[in-house]
């Protein structure tokens, strides 16, 4: 007598952002279907909810049917910033992250940087995609907010001891008999 025996199909194949139920296991044509599970922030449609899980088999030619993908979840269009520059209409999938720079006389704490260093921290800041479909809360662009305007002697003044938002300005004049450039006091 003869025994008639399943095909060997093998391992399952390793699908990239995904957990297979049968990992290192051989397996035959009569064997039950190899179930796959998509990673966090992955889906078989690249959308959030959508369907995670799938099988495959082991064919009578000794070949698994096709192997799953898992596609990184979708964000969306970058979110709006005001008064920053950054990619609009951009969209990002699980783990990318979009990058924002403040316009000038903006920044996330209403402070001017006295260096680069401090310039950079307080006016770029970036958002990132996450495993649900939506994106890491960005930081506001805020007008600075300029230091006190400081009392000056025979300096007449519209904002004394006020701080003035960017891009605000204030008015001042000299006091009659005073002038601004040595020029004029000919």
């Amino acid at each position: 007598p003869h025994d008639c025996l399943p095909h060997l199909c093998g391992n399952p194949p390793v699908v990239e952002f995904a957990q297979c139920d049968a990992k290192g296991v051989d397996i035959y044509f009569d064997d039950a279907p190899v179930t796959y599970t998509c990673n966090e922030g992955y889906s078989l449609d690249g959308v959030y909810g959508g369907p995670i899980e799938t099988q495959i088999t082991c064919l009578a030619n000794e070949s698994f049917s096709w192997p799953p993908v898992c596609h990184p979840v979708q964000c969306g269009a970058v979110p709006y910033v005001a008064q920053a520059t950054f990619p609009a209409g951009t969209e990002l999938v699980y783990l990318e992250v979009v990058d924002y720079t403040c316009k000038e006389g903006y920044s996330t704490d209403q402070k001017y940087g006295k260096t680069a260093q401090a310039r950079k921290a307080n006016t770029e800041f970036s958002a990132e995609c996450q495993a649900d479909g939506t994106y890491t809360q960005p930081q506001e662009c805020l007008p600075i907010i300029c230091e006190q305007v400081p009392d000056q002697p025979h300096v007449v003044t519209n904002m004394v001891g006020i701080e003035l938002p960017y891009p605000e300005g204030l008015s001042q004049t000299c006091e009659a008999g005073f002038a601004l450039l040595a020029d004029d006091h000919g």
